[in-house]
């Protein structure tokens, strides 16, 4: 009979976080993530299949403090700008994963939940089918390029 487990893939998620936020994402591994959390590298192994889903986990933690809840009597445009605006307070907390978001993104059932109530805000503003696509589309490439942008600094710099 295989022993319980120990850990949970929250915690897992949040030690890798701390590691991203203290020494970058390139010091994410999963031998830096058993150190964290002060079990053997295989140890992780019992919970995470690999580094793509340590990611995943990860870029879910942070997804996951975002506040889909809104007021309904605001017009859409203000319901989408807080969605955004909560968004990117979430995302710039962590800057060191801001290259997950786009990899990540789709696996994250979090960023589904937050894609869902973008999409449902679009829907009451009567935009339909493919228009409505390219507006949740549009929106999510200035949030994820205007994050990229501000931890990369300016091209010229």
């Amino acid at each position: 009979m295989p022993r319980p487990k120990s850990l949970a893939l929250e915690d897992i998620a949040a030690a890798a976080l701390a590691i991203a936020d203290r020494d970058g994402l390139p010091a994410v591994s999963m031998r830096t993530v058993a150190e964290e959390l002060g079990v053997g590298t295989m140890s992780l192994y019992r919970y995470v299949t690999d580094r793509e889903h340590l990611e995943t986990l990860v870029v879910d933690l942070v997804l996951s403090t975002i506040d889909t809840t809104l007021p309904p009597r605001l017009g859409w445009r203000a319901r989408l700008t807080m969605l955004v605006e909560r968004a990117r307070e979430a995302m710039i907390a962590h800057p060191a994963i801001v290259p997950l978001l786009l990899v990540h993104r789709s696996s994250s059932k979090h960023s589904t939940r937050w894609g869902e109530a973008m999409m449902r805000v679009l829907a009451d503003a009567d935009f339909t089918g493919a228009r409505r696509v390219i507006a949740f589309r549009t929106v999510l490439a200035y949030l994820i390029g205007a994050l990229q942008l501000s931890q990369l600094g300016p091209l010229a710099g």
